[in-house]
């Protein structure tokens, strides 16, 4: 009876390592799940930035091909003033060029039309 005692009590003791080792092995889990939740928290947001950057960059690159296409149709026009051979119409095309690409407004430009004359 004392031989199975003491196999009992040794099997006590290596359950209770055993478990021991296990509640040690899901603290370190859990250490890690909660690494894991910070990381996947700071990609989330550096995500969301990178996406709003992506955004401005695409308003910028629409912005900057408008004013490009802008600065072509001046070039473009300005040569055939310098060439004359403007029409009337190629003339009020660019006036009206000049005052959209400066966003005088309609009533602007009615009041500075009758200040004017």
């Amino acid at each position: 009876a004392v031989v199975s005692t003491q196999s009992t009590g040794e099997q006590i003791v290596a359950k209770q390592n055993h478990i021991n080792k296990i509640v040690k092995e899901a603290e370190e889990q859990e250490g890690t799940l909660k690494e894991i939740a910070i990381e996947k928290a700071e990609y989330q947001r550096l995500e969301g930035e990178i996406n709003k950057l992506q955004q401005q960059l695409r308003s910028s690159q629409q912005m900057l091909e408008s004013a490009l296409m802008s600065v072509d149709e001046r070039r473009e026009l300005t040569a055939q003033a310098k060439s004359r051979q403007c029409t009337v119409k190629d003339l009020l095309s660019y006036a009206h060029l000049i005052s959209s690409t400066l966003s005088f407004s309609a009533k602007a430009m009615a009041s500075l039309g009758a200040k004017g004359g």
